[in-house]
């Protein structure tokens, strides 16, 4: 986890209005990452945050169990709240839920305040 993902973590905490969370995401690793948008997609996303939530996931008991059974397909929570189950859109999904549930003392720096400007581009989409 590294400074960069400041917005990522901001995101995941409610701390941005959301829009659509894959394209949200994609502005944010956009500019976190200096590529163009179209360049992302939703492997790439759920990749990323994988990289980013790996150690908690690990050093946090019963958590990657919890985290396979989050994502999959047969469990039946997905039939009843989901019926279009998507295999990244589930890893994303449980990625900012765990990054939402960090404690800040876990956190290695200062989240600061949310950009306003790149809240505009969530809201526009761009």
């Amino acid at each position: 986890m590294i400074k960069e993902d400041r917005h990522i973590i901001l995101y995941s905490k409610y701390h941005y209005e959301k829009n659509d969370i894959i394209s949200d995401l994609k502005i944010l690793y956009s500019i976190r990452n200096g590529i163009n948008i179209e360049y992302l997609n939703e492997r790439q996303i759920a990749s990323n945050l994988l990289n980013l939530v790996t150690s908690f996931i690990i050093n946090n008991g019963n958590s990657f169990h919890d985290f396979i059974n989050a994502i999959n397909p047969y469990n039946p929570l997905f039939k009843i709240y989901n019926e279009n189950y998507k295999f990244y859109t589930a890893i994303i999904k449980k990625c900012l839920s765990i990054l939402s549930l960090l404690e800040i003392k876990d956190i290695p720096f200062d989240l600061g305040n949310k950009d306003n400007t790149i809240q505009e581009r969530i809201l526009k989409g761009k």
